[in-house]
């Protein structure tokens, strides 16, 4: 689960926004109108991710919902939220978060991968599907060849494995 955000990192925003280089128009945030550097946000996503990765979870949701707060058209941050969320077991909420990535990073694959698992999870089969194949066009689009066979992988379950809604409508 940590390598969903994990790769999610690796790229810029402006990578993951749009295809061919194209850059979607975007209205300043409060990291750009306070003048905050952009390493240092990534040094402290980083410290976020550490809690997440060991556990801390409480401290990991302290991180990312600042880092939003200053940054909201960072997608990464919005990932790293649902993550958290999902972790302790709030799944509505990182639906919410994961969505929310997606109006950020509409080509990117990966907040609709994650947000097929939870409607997989939950018993939205058909959801879970309509969101397996949209993420799988996206990533076979941008060339990414591990993500469509994970959408590939978690279609082959939704479809032939129902799991018990666990609470998540």
């Amino acid at each position: 689960m940590l390598n969903r955000l994990n790769d999610f990192r690796s790229e810029s925003t402006a990578e993951r926004a749009a295809p061919s280089g194209q850059r979607a128009p975007t209205t300043p945030n409060l990291a750009e109108v306070r003048g905050y550097d952009e390493e240092a946000l990534m040094v402290l996503a980083e410290v976020g991710y550490r809690y997440l990765q060991n556990g801390g979870y409480r401290l990991a949701k302290i991180y990312f919902d600042g880092l939003s707060a200053v940054k909201p058209d960072e997608p990464y941050f919005w990932m790293a939220r649902g993550l958290v969320a999902e972790r302790q077991g709030d799944l509505h909420q990182a639906k919410t978060f994961y969505a929310h990535a997606m109006t950020l990073s509409p080509f990117d694959a990966r907040p609709e991968l994650n947000l097929a698992e939870i409607e997989h999870v939950s018993g939205s089969r058909e959801r879970a599907t309509i969101h397996l194949e949209s993420a799988r066009a996206k990533a076979l689009r941008s060339g990414e060849p591990q993500l469509v066979a994970r959408a590939n992988a978690l279609l082959a379950l939704t479809k032939r494995n129902p799991v018990r809604a666990r609470g998540v409508s």
